[in-house]
C-alpha cells in the first residue's frame, strides 16, 4: 500500500476564521490548502488501489495523524479541491453504484483495420475459453464481501486471479445480494457432488468494527 518511511508528517485541516479575512489570512489559508493537496498526491503515488473520499480520511489517519473528529471536514475539503482543480478528479475512486450506463461507443479504426482485428481476435479467442470451472478440483469454495469501494479495489486483482467472487456490501444489507451469495454456494455441489457445505467459505472484510445488521446481528467472517 504505502511506505511509512516516506511519512509526510501530521496534517491539519485548513480552516478559515470567522469574519472578513485579511490578505495575510487568505494567503496562509491557500498555503495550507496547497500543503494538504500535495500530501494527498504524494500518498496517492504510493497506492496501487482506488480510494473513495471517505477512504482518504482513514488513510490520512494512519499517514498523517488525522483525527476522527476531522473526517467530515477532510472529506468535504477533498471534494472541494477536486471541484476547484486543485486535486485530480480521479484522485477518488468512482462509485460504481452511481456510474452511467448505455454510453455510446464509436470505433476509432477504419473498416479494414477493424476486419483485421476481428480475424486476429478470432484466432486468439480459444485462449479465453474456460471449459471447466476453476473450483471443480478445489477443496474450498470462497466468496467475499467488503464494506466499502476502497477495499473492493484493494482485493479485486487477487480475487480475479483465484476466481473469488467479491462484492461491495456498503450501507444497509441488501436481500438480493445475500440471496445471490447463498445461491452461489450451491455451485460446488453441482460441480463435485460429494463436496459438503462446510467447505464453502464466506469472507467479510471491513476496516473497523463489524457492521450491525437490521436485525441487530453483526456480520463476521463465516465458514
Amino acid at each position: 500500500m504505502s511506505n511509512k518511511s516516506d511519512s509526510i508528517g501530521q496534517i491539519t485541516i485548513p480552516k478559515r476564521s470567522k469574519g472578513r479575512q485579511s490578505k495575510a489570512q487568505d494567503i496562509k489559508y491557500r498555503k495550507e490548502i496547497n500543503k494538504f493537496c500535495k500530501a494527498i498526491i504524494q500518498i496517492k503515488s504510493r497506492l496501487d488501489f482506488g480510494v473513495s473520499s471517505r477512504g482518504w480520511c482513514y488513510i490520512l489517519e494512519q499517514e498523517a495523524s488525522l483525527l476522527k473528529s476531522e473526517f467530515d471536514a477532510a472529506e468535504s475539503l477533498i471534494n472541494y479541491c477536486r471541484k476547484k482543480g486543485l486535486l485530480p478528479l480521479d484522485i477518488c475512486a468512482e462509485d460504481q453504484a452511481r456510474a452511467f450506463h448505455c454510453d455510446e461507443k464509436v470505433d476509432d479504426t477504419d473498416i479494414d483495420d477493424e476486419a483485421e482485428s476481428i480475424v486476429s481476435s478470432a484466432l486468439e479467442w480459444w485462449n479465453d475459453y474456460t471449459g471447466i470451472s476453476f473450483w471443480k478440483n478445489q477443496e474450498y469454495y470462497v466468496q467475499m464481501l467488503v464494506e466499502k469501494v476502497d477495499l473492493l479495489s484493494l482485493f479485486e486483482l487477487i480475487c480475479r486471479e483465484y476466481r473469488i467472487r467479491i462484492g461491495n456490501a456498503k450501507g444497509w444489507s441488501d436481500v438480493n445480494q445475500r440471496a445471490d451469495l447463498m445461491l452461489k454456494f450451491d455451485l460446488p455441489l453441482k460441480l463435485v457432488p460429494h463436496v459438503k457445505l462446510e467447505f464453502c467459505l464466506f469472507l467479510f472484510f471491513n476496516s473497523g468494527m463489524p457492521p450491525v445488521q437490521e436485525d441487530g446481528n453483526s456480520m463476521n467472517c463465516v465458514a
